[in-house]
């Protein structure tokens, strides 16, 4: 039986939730976002929005560029094409979703 030193790391190859490259990273150390599995942003399909913790959140990685770009945004409304492009947004309710952001549309 093998156990992880402090020296020992593990590191995965996984896709950037935003700009799609393939990066390699430590899954408990990386950025990530919380998004939806299904429309793959942090937008439900109902137009609720998704919270980390939440129980259908899941945490995606963000690499390095996109990462800082992210924490520009801080609390900022950016529009989600620009935060999400490759986001599922034909699977919004659009209207629901106006509603639950407040006038903003995904």
């Amino acid at each position: 039986m093998s156990t992880l030193d402090d020296e020992e790391q593990i590191v995965i190859t996984a896709p950037c939730i935003r700009c799609g490259i393939l990066f390699m990273s430590n899954p408990y150390t990386v950025p990530s976002a919380p998004v939806h599995p299904v429309t793959r942003c942090p937008i439900r399909p109902d137009g609720t929005r998704v919270n980390s913790g939440d129980p259908d959140a899941v945490r995606e990685p963000l690499c390095t560029p996109c990462a800082y770009l992210f924490r520009l945004a801080g609390g900022a409304d950016r529009p989600l094409s620009e935060l999400f492009p490759y986001a599922r947004v034909e699977l919004i309710d659009r209207a629901a979703a106006r509603a639950n952001q407040g006038g903003n549309t995904p």
